[in-house]
């Protein structure tokens, strides 16, 4: 009994490790997108003929002028590429955010009741060995 005991545990204490791991990813994904939104906010200050760096690699610049500061080229899947405004773009942006942020919540519950799983475990080991 105890070696299957210790087994769900091993199991456990990998499964709580991979959600934590998802958490970072989630986390790291959300900060990218309330940036990407704090950025666009900014883009719509900038005036058409305004002069701008465009990324073209990491660390990588080409001085352009901008012609358009309301509308972007945004990239919503399988390669297709859509013209959307600046405030059409933040609220995508907000949705995909809502969204991990609740997949975040679904997996805190998660870890929860596998924390909760482990501990009953570790008491009932307790018992056992006592």
């Amino acid at each position: 009994m105890s070696e299957n005991k210790y087994l769900e545990l091993q199991l456990i204490q990998k499964q709580v490790e991979e959600i934590k791991s998802i958490l970072e990813r989630f986390d790291e994904q959300i900060m990218q997108i309330e940036n990407l939104i704090y950025d666009l906010q900014d883009f719509r200050k900038l005036k058409k003929g305004d002069n701008i760096l465009i990324p073209l690699a990491s660390g990588i610049f080409a001085k352009a002028k901008l012609t358009d500061n309301n509308n972007l080229k945004v990239n919503v899947g399988k390669n297709t590429v859509v013209e959307k405004d600046v405030l059409s773009t933040v609220d995508m942006l907000e949705n995909q955010m809502q969204e991990i942020s609740s997949y975040r919540n679904q997996s805190v519950v998660n870890l929860r009741m596998l924390i909760d799983r482990s501990n009953k475990i570790k008491e009932e080991l307790n018992k056992e060995n006592v």
